[in-house]
């Protein structure tokens, strides 16, 4: 990549200026008065060979603006393009005069800084650069709330070349991308998983777009009633080159981006317009959709969980969502609203692997709960020793005493299924009944149960 060498401290000078002061106009992006890539590279090459003979350190900052997309079909080209040279403005003004600032392509920008002061400098040239963007930017009618992410490269630490900082920088920005994190460093020992998770993440997206998903669903068998009466919808991707991919390996990678919505938006729209189908076929039973952490701090989800409803006519007490015990003590106070307004809607909430990994039990009294579901390593424990058995009847015994439905997972034998009788237990799921089925499957297992009455 080296070329004719630019003399970066005119370049620098030159983009502290007004456009219509530049002289050798191909230099510059003719939008924000930056470097254009191409000079950006030559700056670079010349930094890279004073930093080999003064023994200096660089940094290269690869910068996108998030969602400017959305900003151009929202508020207009426009608006975009004004975006686009407040943001070079900003940048530019937070740095040092020796950095160097360019625009890349779209809303991609890129600093060079030389000679750096510390091994911290490139996250505090971040944070001062994120400091400028604590206001929004205002046009004329609207304030815009501008995001930036960050990819960090560091010669010579892990590269060698213009080409390999580039590159570095770049994949560490798609790593803070798939992750929704504000900056990543470049490391080596993570580039080929990084870049492996990035490239399934847009996969991902994709099947997610393309309904290109599907849901198997495991029945939840009443022990009184004797019957099924709900099931639990389960997420599956079927790959076109691995075959299924289980959820344990998507979810992650989902919920460290922005896909876990969309995904979950999915998932709820699909179980509640399969419930009105089974509804239609005189099979009126319930459907349980589990919600993620993250979508505790989503104020979006209840709608997202009424407009499902509403589309397919779906009366909200056939869907049950469940929420893992952590998820909500790790978002109490925001997730406690969240759920408050589901149970406003009339969806009832499940809390699931309960007894996992906490010994209070008092937040169950402050939260819209209607089902216990008990961790399968408790079910596990409770056939092998007696004490395991008495901590599960405890559990029973105060789902009971507030009021709760209590769910067994993984009950997978007669013994198992005849202790948790013996004990009360509400509900069971697990293989003894059914594995998770596709729809039709479920229907036809539903059909044989009804004839065998």
């Amino acid at each position: 990549m080296m070329s004719e060498p630019l003399d970066s401290s005119s370049v620098r000078q030159a983009t502290k200026q007004p456009l219509k002061e530049h002289k050798v106009v191909d230099i510059f992006d003719s939008l924000t008065g930056l470097l254009g890539r191409k000079p950006f590279f030559r700056v670079i090459d010349d930094e890279i060979e004073k930093s080999k003979l003064g023994c200096t350190s660089l940094a290269l900052l690869i910068i996108d603006i998030v969602g400017l997309r959305r900003i151009n079909l929202a508020a207009g080209i426009d608006a975009g393009d004004a975006v686009l040279c407040e943001t070079a403005n900003r940048i530019r003004e937070s740095l040092r005069n020796c950095d160097s600032v360019a625009r890349m392509s779209g809303g991609e920008f890129a600093a060079l800084l030389p000679s750096m002061i510390s091994e911290d400098h490139p996250i505090l040239a971040i944070d001062k650069i994120l400091q400028a963007f604590h206001d929004p930017i205002e046009l004329q009618n609207q304030k815009l709330n501008v995001e930036l992410r960050f990819g960090v490269a560091l010669y010579p630490n892990t590269c060698s070349s213009t080409e390999q900082l580039v590159r570095h920088a770049t994949t560490a920005l798609l790593h803070a991308t798939a992750r929704s994190r504000s900056f990543s460093v470049y490391c080596e020992e993570s580039k080929d998983k990084d870049l492996a998770e990035y490239a399934f993440a847009l996969e991902l997206r994709t099947a997610v777009e393309q309904n290109q998903l599907a849901l198997h669903y495991q029945p939840k068998w009443d022990i009184k009633a004797q019957e099924v009466t709900a099931a639990e919808a389960l997420v599956r991707w079927p790959h076109r080159e691995h075959g299924f991919i289980s959820p344990n390996k998507f979810i992650p990678i989902a919920e460290e981006s922005d896909l876990i919505r969309p995904l979950t938006a999915w998932v709820i729209n699909e179980a509640v317009r399969q419930t009105a189908e089974w509804h239609r076929e005189a099979l009126p039973i319930g459907i349980s959709v589990n919600l993620s952490a993250r979508l505790l701090q989503d104020p979006e989800v209840p709608e997202i969980v009424k407009n499902a409803l509403d589309i397919w006519s779906v009366k909200p007490e056939y869907l049950t969502l469940e929420v893992t015990e952590t998820a909500i003590m790790e978002n109490r106070d925001q997730g406690a609203e969240i759920l408050d307004q589901l149970n406003d809607l009339g969806i009832s909430i499940s809390i699931d692997d309960f007894g996992a990994g906490y010994s209070s039990f008092a937040y169950l009294c402050d939260l819209p709960v209607e089902e216990l579901k008990v961790d399968r390593s408790i079910i596990t424990g409770a056939a092998a020793n007696t004490d395991s058995e008495t901590v599960l009847r405890t559990i029973i015994d105060l789902g009971h005493n507030l009021g709760l439905l209590v769910t067994a997972e993984g009950v997978e034998d007669e013994d198992k299924y005849r202790s948790l009788e013996r004990l009360g237990c509400d509900i069971i799921q697990g293989y003894l009944i059914s594995r998770p089925l596709a729809a039709d499957d479920f229907l036809s297992f539903m059909m044989r149960k009804r004839q065998a009455g």
